[in-house]
């Protein structure tokens, strides 16, 4: 599987920037892992240095431009799955939105999905949906006994999510009784289900901001990226 993460200068996939990428073909034969840092071409806000540790000042002295970077991250997905290798990711939704962004600032094209995509998140929640407790990386590699790598870099957290992968796939067999292209179509499925379960939770208490949307795994194109 080729293991997908990104740092970013926040949350918000139509405006905020990657600041770091990562796509590492794991499991094979041979590894072979990019792990670029970008000058993303504005200021990296404090509270996102705070999580993943990368400044401005950094991201422009060692950074690489950020057009190189989204280029080669594009290029090396595609690559994976030209080779066969279904992407995965945690919560993989917001970095293949924000990849789709970036590439549609900085490359002037939108980004393709040409091929399977794993997302343990969706999975997890779908296939253990009445666990209590958070559902955050660490949290559920925990519950998985795997063991989470540097949290909050992107090498780290790909690295987790595969791992997780892994180990949701040796608990649950049933999943290997589906094909990638059936159990991608089957995560949308999923995704949307738990997402109306969940706006529906959200309104019944008056919570109506950032109501979470049934896309996966790209969410829709708004036409409004900064």
């Amino acid at each position: 599987m080729a293991a997908f993460d990104l740092e970013t200068t926040g949350v918000d996939v139509e405006s905020d920037r990657i600041v770091t990428a990562c796509v590492a073909r794991l499991g094979g034969i041979s590894t072979d892992i990019l792990h670029a840092l970008a000058d993303p071409g504005v200021d990296i806000p404090q509270p996102a240095t705070d999580i993943h540790g990368i400044t401005t000042e950094k991201a422009k002295l060692f950074g690489v431009p950020a057009v190189l970077v989204v280029a080669e991250t594009v290029d090396r997905l595609g690559d994976a799955w030209a080779a066969g290798c279904p992407v995965v990711g945690f919560n993989v939704a917001f970095d293949l939105t924000m990849l789709d962004r970036e590439s549609r600032r900085w490359c002037n094209e939108p980004f393709a999905i040409d091929g399977p995509v794993l997302d343990p998140l969706v999975i997890d929640r779908h296939l253990d949906r009445y666990r209590s407790g958070p559902r955050t990386l660490a949290a559920v590699a925990a519950h998985y006994g795997v063991q989470a790598e540097g949290a909050h870099d992107a090498v780290g957290d790909a690295t987790t999510a595969w791992r997780v992968m892994l180990a949701i796939g040796r608990r649950y067999p049933e999943l290997a009784a589906m094909t990638l292209t059936e159990l991608t179509m089957a995560q949308g499925i999923w995704h949307a289900g738990w997402a109306s379960s969940f706006r529906d939770y959200l309104i019944q208490r008056g919570r109506t901001e950032d109501l979470p949307d049934g896309a996966w795994p790209l969410r829709p194109w708004t036409g409004r990226a900064a």
